[in-house]
């Protein structure tokens, strides 16, 4: 073996030690950095952690301030809630207590005892269904059936005509009065002589204008009345009957409550 074949084979050996070397090597080097990137992931991971339990102990702070917030807020909202149903209220109240509210008036009729009894007399009674006083009633009081006898045919008119003489002689009564309050009762206008009769009275107060029809019969020497109130637009509010009323009269003056219509159209004329 000649000179330049050993040193070749010295140089192959000297080689492939060198590359077990650098394999050796590099396999310490990447087991070095895997352990840095180990320990630094873990380090991180550590990091993270906290920072996570930090974060999610500032969410809960915030949490229970915003639920104390809110609380306080519903609160504060409830309690104006309460203030505005006070107001309202007392609005409602005092609004109701200047106008009269939903409250209405009532005509009775009271009569007196007589010894003679083709001379039997009473007053109107008037009184209000009311929590609240009513004001500025004026009261006009018609006898129906007087009203509808004086009415006449005109060829002129489409409507009946009814002359102003027979008007006012139909207006039995006229009263005024500027406050009633719910506890209070007035008898009003002059005696009346009381019979068999239709009235149609109208009531205009400051929270409504009213219309009330009385009715009244005479069975067996007894005199029974019965009325009906309705607003102006035709409700009816409330309907009685006098006292100790059979069903059988009160059938009769239902009926005859019923033949009084709430409007009659009729012209004026001197």
């Amino acid at each position: 073996m000649n000179t330049i074949t050993i040193i070749a084979l010295v140089l192959i050996f000297c080689g492939g030690i060198g590359a077990i070397l650098l394999t050796i090597g590099q396999t310490v080097s990447s087991a070095k950095n895997k352990n840095e990137i180990i320990n630094i992931t873990k380090d991180e991971n550590i990091k993270l952690k906290n920072d996570l339990a930090e974060i999610k102990e500032e969410r809960n702070e915030l949490s229970k301030a915003l639920t104390k917030r809110d609380s306080a807020l519903e609160e504060k909202n409830n309690k104006i809630i309460e203030l505005n149903q006070q107001l309202v209220q007392k609005s409602e109240y005092i609004q109701n207590y200047l106008t009269g509210g939903k409250g209405y008036p009532v005509l009775f009729i009271e009569s007196f005892a007589t010894n003679n009894y083709s001379e039997l007399k009473g007053l109107f009674k008037l009184s209000i269904v009311s929590k609240f006083p009513i004001y500025n009633l004026i009261i006009n009081v018609y006898d129906y059936d007087l009203l509808i006898n004086g009415l006449k045919t005109e060829s002129f008119d489409k409507n009946p005509v009814l002359t102003m003489n027979n008007f006012k002689k139909s207006r039995i009564l006229e009263y005024k009065i500027d406050e009633l309050s719910p506890n209070q009762s007035t008898y009003f206008g002059n005696e009346i002589k009381l019979g068999e009769a239709r009235y149609f009275i109208q009531i205009k107060a400051r929270n409504d204008v009213f219309i009330e029809k009385v009715a009244s019969i005479i069975s067996e020497t007894i005199l029974s009345f019965g009325y009906q109130v309705y607003t102006l637009d035709g409700k009816l509010m409330e309907q009685g009957f006098g006292d100790n009323t059979s069903e059988d009269i009160r059938s009769k003056l239902i009926q005859k409550l019923n033949s009084i219509p709430l409007t009659t159209n009729f012209d004026m004329m001197e």
